[in-house]
Order: C-alpha cells, then sequence, then structure tokens
C-alpha cells in the first residue's frame, strides 16, 4: 500500500479531515473515502494524481490526490 496526500477542494473539504491515507490505486481510494465519509458519495468528482486528471491508475508512497468536484460558473 502507498502511502499519499489528500487534498481536497471545494463542498469536498467540509466533509474530509484525513489529509493522508493508504491505497494501492484511484479505485481502492475511492471506496475507502466512501467507507470513511459517506456524504461523499453526493458529490460527483474527478480525481487528480499529481496534478494529472486520471480515472485509474496504482498509487506510489508520496503521492498527491486532489479530489475535485464538479463546478460550474460563468
Amino acid at each position: 500500500m502507498a502511502l499519499i496526500n489528500i487534498i481536497c477542494f471545494g463542498p469536498l473539504s467540509d466533509l474530509m479531515i484525513t489529509t493522508t491515507c493508504e491505497a494501492n490505486d484511484l479505485s481502492s481510494l475511492k471506496l475507502q473515502l466512501e467507507d470513511t465519509y459517506p456524504d461523499i458519495k453526493k458529490y460527483t468528482y474527478n480525481m487528480a494524481v499529481n496534478q494529472r486528471i486520471l480515472t485509474a491508475c496504482l498509487l506510489n508512497d508520496n503521492d498527491t490526490v486532489a479530489l475535485l468536484p464538479a463546478y460550474s460558473g460563468g
């Protein structure tokens, strides 16, 4: 398992207090976050690993995963 850093934006930052986590890949991280913070399931969000938006990847120690909620503006 990789020890990763987590950054949250928008309303997700109000839900989560975790800044580090252990996970093997993005899908296991998402499941772990949903178990710990069930309200996160109400939001649509993308994940960026080391500043690249990805839908799947293996995680390495010290990777930074950003949770990016959907946004709109004008």
